[in-house]
C-alpha cells in the first residue's frame, strides 16, 4: 500500500484555536436556533444539514482543528471514521490539515497520488483520497490494504467512489457546499458517538464566532 507518513519528533501540546473573522454567531439545534440561511439549506438532499458558514480557508482549518480536539475528547484511542464530500478545492484537505495539526502531527497534504497518508501525533490519523480509484474500486481498495486504515481515526475524501452501503454506519459524514454567497459545511452523524463529536465541534465553532444556521427554520 502506498502510504506517506508524517511523524514529528514529539507531539506538541493541545493547541489554542485561532478565532475566525468577526461574525454574529447563530447557533444550531441543541445550542440555539437561527433562521439565517434556510434557503441555502433547502438546496441539499434529505439528511444533509448545512450548519456552518466558513468564509475562508483559515476558517475551514480552524474547524478541522476543533473537530480533531472533539474526536480526541469523545473518542479517545478508538476507531472513528469521518467522510468528506465536496467538489475539488472545496476544503477537504484543508480541514484534514487542521485536524492533523490539532492532534500534534505535521501539516496534512492531499494523498491523491498515494491514496493514503498517515499522520502521527498524539494519535494516529489515516487520510484517504479515493478520487483516483479506477473501474474496479473495491478491488483496488482491498488490494492496497486500505481497509486497515479504518481501524484508527480515518478521514476519507471522495467516499462515493465506493458503493452505497460500503462504509460502516458508525461514522460522521461532512459535506462542503461552495456555491455563493459562502462556503458552508454540513454534517450527518451516523451514531450517538458521531453526534457527540459534532455537537462539541459546533460548540467550538460558536465560540470562534462562525455563523451556524438551522436548516429547518
Amino acid at each position: 500500500m502506498a502510504l506517506t507518513t508524517s511523524d514529528p519528533a514529539g507531539a506538541p501540546d493541545r493547541p489554542e484555536l485561532t478565532p475566525g473573522p468577526a461574525a454574529k454567531p447563530s447557533l444550531a439545534p441543541g445550542l440555539a436556533a437561527s433562521s439565517g440561511d434556510s434557503g441555502a439549506a433547502a438546496r441539499l438532499t434529505d439528511g444533509e444539514r448545512l450548519l456552518l458558514s466558513l468564509p475562508s480557508a483559515q476558517a475551514v482549518k480552524a474547524i478541522g482543528a476543533a473537530l480533531g480536539l472533539a474526536v480526541e475528547t469523545e473518542r479517545p484511542e478508538r476507531p472513528f471514521l469521518i467522510t468528506l464530500t465536496g467538489e475539488l478545492g472545496a476544503g477537504k484537505t484543508t480541514l484534514a490539515q487542521g485536524l492533523a495539526e490539532a492532534l500534534g502531527a505535521e501539516a496534512a497534504v492531499s494523498p491523491t497520488f498515494a491514496l493514503a497518508n498517515v499522520y502521527r501525533g498524539r494519535r494516529l490519523v489515516n487520510h484517504l483520497d479515493l478520487y483516483r480509484l479506477g473501474e474496479r474500486p473495491l478491488e483496488e481498495f482491498f488490494g492496497a490494504g486500505l481497509e486497515e486504515c479504518l481501524d484508527e481515526l480515518c478521514l476519507v475524501e471522495w467516499p462515493d467512489r465506493l458503493p452505497d452501503g460500503f462504509w460502516p454506519p458508525e461514522r460522521l459524514d461532512l459535506f462542503f457546499d461552495c456555491r455563493p454567497p459562502a462556503r458552508r459545511l454540513g454534517a450527518r452523524p451516523g451514531d450517538p458517538a458521531a453526534a457527540a463529536v459534532w455537537r462539541r465541534t459546533l460548540s467550538a465553532a460558536s465560540r470562534l464566532g462562525f455563523p451556524i444556521f438551522n436548516p429547518e427554520t
